[in-house]
């Protein structure tokens, strides 16, 4: 049976003709509004590039009248990403920055913020167990339709047909001189199962939203597709990352939940040792788990060469880097994952995070402010600019961006901590009691709190001994915080303690 039933090569300007937004917006606050709304004279084919070879693939729609179908055209349009990703001599769009423009129909608007010269859109539509799939590339320039199929999947494998079908016949367009004769789909994404992979793409979109429900779900997605297909490496990979996830965020004991994404990430590898995303986990695990710094940055280097182009490597590898000091090589890899991803708010606010450590404060503030001017409603910057504000000394603006980044999170105790720091070391000692008095009750109900976060709201009270009672808390279960212990400025009054001093050197040591 042949998947592919239809190709259209017409110089037609191109029509929206489906009702983009029927997905789920999943990633609110990543692209930039003023990109998107920007009023500029200047007709499309003048201000965007011509390179073809630059390319967004955009979020599938979903015609199927069930929303839970949604997250399957996302999951498609991932993994073309993958595959064209793998393509020399193309340049693609990442996920965030390409999935920021689920709701825009303006080609100009997304060359100019992407940088790209053609873009791949689509329609999926599921009904029992059959999926339609209709895609087409679309030059930027003049809107001009270069290539469009539409395929019907009728057995479970038939999806990686149609990825690498699409895949092909985009390359083919844009780079005919270039052969490409096998699956574009690496064998890390494929399974013969297909119920396995449908549950693996309905774990992503979950994983992507990043909060604790979502967070929850996932696993338990990626879980039900491992039981499916044991061999499946990206279900494997897709765990490890949930796990990572749950841990940094606190939503789940990080002495529990790193050790689980260790193991799912070490599963990953050995099903595809030259997978680069499980490689990135399991140093990610080696950093904010075991404080096994020189193993984590070998794991880095490896996921970086194998996977250059995934932004999250470097991101996190410059985590690393700040953690070990070397300021100008993690600013490097924050500009690559900033070239990588340019739409995303973390890759522009995060480098204010490691001028904390550096005490350049001034700079901190000026990151946050920029991200906030882009998007008020970014959690991350209201925190990190009350961080650098309260070290500046201008307490009521910094007790402001705190109190914003409480509203924002939904009470979250990242943000309360941040506030009862800021009003104790801003004189109201009453405020901050009553936000770390209420936390512990929490903690005494059988909550999970963020100890090391606990431990800075009673540094900023001036209470040594409940701050040391709850980094030794942190420590206990490896918080994935402490190794940042030696230059946070919030413990400064700390330094000359002796339990202080015996919790960096066992820290140090990698918790031995």
């Amino acid at each position: 049976m042949t998947l592919e039933t239809a190709r259209i090569a017409s110089p037609a300007p191109a029509r929206s003709w489906w009702r983009r937004g029927a997905g789920a917006a999943i990633l609110a606050g990543i692209v930039v509004a003023g990109l998107l709304l920007r009023d500029d004279p200047a007709p499309p084919a003048a201000i965007v590039t011509a390179d073809r070879t630059a390319i967004a693939v955009l979020p599938f729609v979903s015609l199927s009248p069930d929303p839970e179908d949604h997250y399957f055209g996302d999951g498609l349009s991932e993994e073309l990403i993958n595959n064209l990703s793998r393509v020399e001599g193309l340049r693609v769009a990442p996920r965030t920055s390409a999935f920021g423009f689920r709701d825009s129909t303006d080609l100009g608007a997304i060359g100019r913020a992407l940088h790209v010269g053609t873009v791949v859109e689509g329609s999926v539509r599921r009904a029992g167990g059959a999926v339609r799939v209709t895609a087409r590339l679309v030059s930027v320039a003049d809107g001009r339709q270069l290539w469009s199929a539409d395929f019907d999947q009728r057995r479970a494998d038939d999806v990686f047909a149609i990825q690498d079908s699409i895949s092909r016949n985009i390359v083919r367009e844009i780079l005919p001189r270039l052969e490409v004769v096998a699956g574009l789909t690496p064998n890390f994404f494929r399974t013969a199962n297909g119920a396995a992979h449908d549950l693996y793409l309905k774990g992503r979109f979950f994983w992507n939203l990043r909060s604790r429900a979502g967070i929850t779900r996932a696993i338990d997605l990626f879980r039900q597709a491992i039981t499916l297909d044991s061999t499946y490496p990206a279900a494997h990979a897709g765990l490890a990352d949930a796990y990572a996830v749950a841990a940094f965020y606190d939503y789940l004991l990080p002495a529990t939940a790193f050790p689980e994404a260790r193991r799912a990430a070490e599963r990953a590898l050995a099903l595809d040792p030259s997978a680069g995303e499980p490689h990135a986990t399991l140093a990610y695990v080696l950093m904010y788990h075991d404080w096994r710094y020189r193993e984590a940055e070998r794991e880095f280097q490896t996921a970086i060469r194998l996977r250059p182009g995934y932004s999250v490597a470097h991101q996190w590898y410059a985590n690393l880097l700040t953690v070990l000091g070397r300021y100008d090589e993690a600013d490097a890899q924050w500009q690559r994952a900033r070239e990588l991803e340019p739409l995303s708010l973390i890759q522009i606010a995060a480098p204010g995070w490691m001028a904390y450590y550096q005490r350049d404060y001034r700079r901190m503030a000026a990151l946050e402010r920029d991200v906030l001017a882009r998007d008020s409603t970014f959690v991350l910057g209201h925190y990190w600019l009350g961080l650098a504000l309260e070290q500046l000394g201008e307490h009521q603006a910094a007790i402001a961006a705190l109190e914003g980044a409480r509203a924002l999170s939904g009470e979250g105790a990242l943000a309360l901590t941040g506030l009862a720091h800021a009003r104790a070391v801003g004189g109201d000692r009453n405020g901050a009691l009553a936000i770390v008095r209420a936390l512990e009750r929490q903690a005494e109900a059988g909550e999970h709190l963020p100890s090391f976060e606990v431990a800075t709201a009673y540094a900023g009270l001036g209470d040594a001994d409940r701050a040391i009672r709850w980094l030794e808390r942190a420590y206990q279960e490896r918080s994935h915080s402490m190794p940042f212990l030696p230059t946070d400025p919030r413990f400064d009054s700390l330094r000359d303690d002796p339990r202080f001093q015996r919790l960096m050197t066992r820290v140090a040591a990698g918790g031995s």
